[in-house]
């Protein structure tokens, strides 16, 4: 009898507790007028501001949860240009979980505008908003700075937290660089964002970004989750794993790169964190058929002394077969082989080292590609703010080219690189297409094509301005680089340089060729030049000089400028000094002088008696058949003639846009 009193009594309590629960939350929204803070708060926000926040009617509800609805915001920057705009939005938190001791609260926003500029001068719309906090000196504390722990209270270790913004518009405009990336149906969702529950992020969107002809276009995703560790109050551990999906993503750049939709592209990452480190316990990047993946991280986190950062990573044997279909201008070449990388990464932040090594190995191709199989291996240290070394070797029958270089200092580059060579036999490597035949045609030059095609026809690109960004660019005007080569020989379509050395530097925004000196056709030929391109119109200067080139032995291969004209062995030299790049003023501002001399010279003339003779005898076989008695006779083709001599010499000048060559000797 006692024990059924006691469950009566406890069933009145609770329907009590409910009853006024339900009264609660019918009348206490008429008493309690949350707008009545909206004064309050748009004036707290705005005086944070540079620029201005507006906030609907807030509206207060108690019916099965506490849920304040925001009657929409904007928030402008200072130009009054819309920054960020919602109309549907509001915060509940259902009774359920304060009741259970461990409270959700969840913040909703439907359909929100993020609208993101950069202008001319590299100022985004939405860094600016904040106003500058003034720095006001504080007293110094003269007490100790306490060591005792602190421990997180219960009730805020069980809280959480959940984020819902859900078919968002993103548009973002870079005026420096023409980037214009909207990004439709942007959705972010954080369930249980907490201290000890898991916690589960998505993220996806479509995009559809254009810049510079490259497009970017389509579904991406983003999952993450993870759950932290405490004792005692304290932060212990916490692991995450992360995955990237964007399969079905359309990455296209015409003519030079197509993912299209369907191509594997993403990845997964597991990541624990903790007070004194950071660990990527496992990272898989898929693209295509390439998987790379890695692991490391850094130690030391919290201490006095810099942490230490260790990391690693490794591809597989890429097939590049497939990548044809991903770059059209591999097509022609039906590339084929397999390539791989490695490196690491480890040391203090000041002084953090990468090491990267790269090989592609088995590189074959079909005609009119490679003949033989080459393999090619590269390797990458660099420093915080240096490339410490950088080495490339190539390898193939016949051929063996080695290129090394530095770079000191990324902001202010100093960099010096080498390339050598014992020998490059391009035609043990290439199958060089064969020389066109000259059609009985004539055609419009490609450019001139292009031009009426694109409709530019008639108007000329200026040349001299287009270096202005150049100019502006101030790493570009503290790099100093240097490129010295040496290369024993190389050959193409049977043409033999030998002994090729010389030196180009950069800096200051001038470009000189130092020296250059090659060994062709038994004699060498040697230049310099340099141009500068600070000045608004840039100007330039340069030297050849030839000695002692076989001028047959040029025909010989190929070299058809000099067939029938003039043979033996040839001195040249020129020095020459203009401005602009632009063609009309680069021709008035063109001043030149140099000499020319043959030695051993013969004038292979042009046989017109053997041309009229083989005329007039085809001529008498067209009429043989009317005339009997000219059946049978033809001329006799006079032997070739040629006019030979000790030395031909002769100087020239350019000067003003007119050629003047007032001395020519023949002896």
């Amino acid at each position: 009898m006692a024990a059924s009193k006691l469950v009566k009594r406890i069933g009145i309590g609770f329907g009590a507790l409910v009853l006024l629960l339900v009264v609660a939350a019918v009348t206490i929204p008429f008493f309690v007028n949350v707008d009545s803070y909206r004064p309050q708060i748009v004036q707290a926000v705005n005086d944070q501001l540079n620029g201005k926040f507006e906030l609907g009617p807030l509206k207060l509800t108690l019916w099965g949860q506490i849920k304040v609805e925001v009657g929409g915001f904007q928030l402008n920057d200072a130009q009054g240009r819309k920054v960020v705009a919602a109309k549907d939005v509001f915060f509940h938190i259902p009774w359920l979980s304060i009741f259970s001791g461990a409270p959700l609260i969840t913040f909703k926003m439907l359909k929100p505008e993020v609208i993101i500029t950069k202008d001319k001068t590299g100022k985004m719309n939405a860094m600016t908003l904040m106003k500058t906090a003034s720095k006001t000196p504080t007293p110094e504390s003269k007490t100790a700075p306490s060591t005792a722990k602190k421990e997180i209270p219960g009730m805020a270790t069980r809280a959480r937290i959940g984020i819902e913004m859900r078919n968002a518009f993103l548009d973002y405009k870079d005026a420096t660089t023409g980037l214009s990336t909207k990004v439709q149906d942007l959705n972010f969702i954080v369930k249980d964002l907490s201290m000890s529950r898991p916690t589960e992020i998505e993220l996806w969107a479509d995009l559809d970004t254009k810049m510079a002809g490259l497009t970017v276009k389509g579904p991406a995703r983003f999952s993450a989750n993870g759950k932290p560790q405490f004792e005692g109050g304290e932060f212990k551990e916490a692991l995450f794993h992360a995955k990237l999906d964007l399969n079905d993503l359309e990455i296209l750049m015409p003519g030079l790169f197509e993912k299209k939709k369907g191509i594997i592209a993403g990845g997964a990452t597991a990541i624990k964190v903790s007070p004194t480190a950071a660990r990527i316990e496992s990272m898989e990047l898929k693209f295509h058929n390439a998987i790379l993946n890695a692991q490391g991280g850094a130690s030391n986190l919290g201490a006095e002394t810099s942490p230490i950062v260790d990391f690693k990573f490794k591809s597989n044997e890429i097939a590049l077969k497939p990548w044809n279909e991903l770059v059209p201008m591999l097509k022609d070449y039906d590339l084929a082989g397999t390539a791989s990388m490695e490196g690491n990464a480890n040391g203090l932040p000041d002084k953090l080292q990468y090491a990267l090594i790269a090989g592609v190995k088995a590189l074959t191709a079909k005609a009119p590609n490679l003949k033989a199989e080459p393999r090619i291996d590269a390797s990458l240290k660099v420093a915080t703010d240096q490339i410490e070394s950088l080495n490339f070797s190539f390898k193939a029958p016949g051929n063996d080219l080695k290129a090394a270089g530095k770079v000191i200092s990324f902001t202010n580059p100093n960099a010096n690189f080498s390339i050598t060579s014992t020998g490059m036999d391009l035609d043990q490597l290439v199958d060089f297409p064969k020389p066109e035949k000259k059609g009985g045609g004539t055609s419009a030059p490609a450019t001139t094509k292009t031009a009426e095609k694109s409709g530019t026809k008639g108007k000329e690109e200026n040349l001299d301005a287009s270096l202005d960004p150049l100019r502006a660019n101030p790493i570009a005007a503290a790099t100093k680089a240097t490129l010295t080569y040496n290369l024993a020989m190389l050959k193409a379509y049977g043409v033999k340089m030998t002994e090729i050395q010389g030196q180009m530097s950069f800096r200051d925004l001038g470009f000189t060729i130092d020296k250059f000196r090659m060994g062709l056709w038994n004699g060498t030929i040697s230049s310099t030049a340099a141009i500068q391109m600070k000045p608004k119109v840039p100007t330039y200067r340069f030297s050849a000089e030839v000695n002692g080139l076989d001028i047959r032995q040029a025909v010989a291969s190929q070299l058809e400028l000099f067939k029938n004209t003039l043979l033996g062995q040839a001195f040249f030299k020129m020095e020459a000094s203009g401005a602009s790049f632009n063609p009309e003023p680069a021709k008035g501002n063109l001043n030149a002088k140099g000499n020319m001399k043959v030695v051993n010279a013969t004038f292979a003339t042009i046989d017109v008696a053997r041309m009229a003779s083989e005329a007039i005898n085809k001529a008498i076989d067209g009429i043989s058949g009317k005339v009997p008695q000219l059946k049978g006779k033809k001329l006799g083709s006079p032997g070739n003639s040629e006019g030979k001599y000790e030395s031909v010499t002769g100087d020239f000048t350019i000067q003003d846009g007119f050629f003047s060559a007032p001395n020519f000797f023949a002896k």
